[in-house]
């Protein structure tokens, strides 16, 4: 077992007054291409991208990670955001944040431009964000090579290493259907988790957390209560499952039918505010047990003419 009560206090410092969000065209649901290299150990001091950067889209899709943008949006309460205009990361996806003990702020995303082996890259920040520091994110599997990774969500322990869960997608990629989302094959997709002691080199754990024949995607990681929840997006739908060990979790219901690809952040008080894709923006709901959400008013932030914000953290 192991606990984030570090984590629910940085992800208020970080969430609520610092919320990184996804811009783009369009949100890309399609399994990005796995990557596989020997694994090399990296230091701050060091930190570089695998190889270089590519000069064209290598996912072939106009509206895949090679066309998103992260930027950050502001907030002193928690609910009413103001977007900033200056680009955080290009060329990169489903960002995540965590803070750690030393004070680091650490970005964990999808790299869109192709330099990564395990297609994963992060941002550290010495400096509360004003500057930060790229590289490719190395996961070791056990035999001195690197998984094909996408969507991570890290989470800070008690003992100050990072948790990082993410999505490996079957080999075969799945057809489409009529409205471009992805058919369930009968191949698994799995949430697999790695461990780190710096936050830049991780070592995968054993086995799969989560696994599904459905086309899954984006997991968002909480403990609540004695419980620890990982909410995952079946396409717009959000669908909740739990673990009492944090290792093996088990389906539980589907918490929304259209609100999906969340973060769920401790507000005080056995609360939790959880942000989501919502129809026009980030939208939020909050729970006290994980299961039964209350939407709340209004949005947090809004999508401007002729794009998507989605994706936060």
């Amino acid at each position: 077992m192991f606990s984030v009560r570090k984590l629910y206090l940085t992800a208020i410092i970080i969430s609520l007054s610092f919320l990184l969000i996804l811009g783009c065209t369009k949100k890309d649901n399609k399994p990005s291409k796995a990557g596989k290299n020997k694994s090399t150990t990296q230091t701050y001091t060091d930190l570089k991208f695998d190889k270089s950067a590519v000069t064209s889209d290598p996912f072939n899709d106009p509206k895949g990670p090679y066309y998103h943008k992260v930027y950050k949006a502001t907030s002193e309460d928690g609910l009413n955001f103001t977007r900033e205009t200056e680009v955080m990361l290009d060329k990169a996806s489903v960002p995540d944040i965590v803070k750690t003990k030393d004070g680091r702020l650490i970005i964990y995303a999808v790299d869109g431009s192709g330099r990564s082996f395990a297609n994963l890259m992060l941002a550290i920040s010495k400096d509360n964000g004003d500057s930060w520091k790229t590289g490719s994110l190395h996961i070791d599997t056990g035999d001195g090579q690197q998984i094909g990774a996408a969507d991570p969500q890290a989470v800070l322990t008690d003992d100050g290493k990072i948790r990082l869960f993410y999505l490996v997608f079957p080999e075969k990629k799945p057809p489409l259907d009529e409205n471009g989302q992805p058919k369930p094959t009968g191949e698994k997709t799995k949430i697999k988790s790695a461990i780190s002691n710096d936050g830049i080199n991780f070592k995968e754990e054993k086995g799969a957390r989560y696994e599904s024949t459905d086309f899954i995607t984006d997991p968002d990681v909480v403990k609540i209560g004695n419980k620890w929840f990982m909410y995952v997006s079946k396409g717009r739908e959000l669908i909740a499952a739990s673990s009492t060990d944090g290792d093996t979790f088990k389906y539980d219901k589907s918490i929304r039918t259209t609100g999906s690809v969340s973060k769920t952040v401790a507000t005080g008080g056995g609360k939790y505010r959880q942000f989501y894709c919502g129809d026009g923006g980030i939208d939020s709901a909050v729970t006290s047990d994980g299961l039964n959400w209350t939407d709340e008013e209004g949005s947090r932030l809004k999508t401007e003419q002729e794009e998507i914000i989605c994706d936060p953290t």
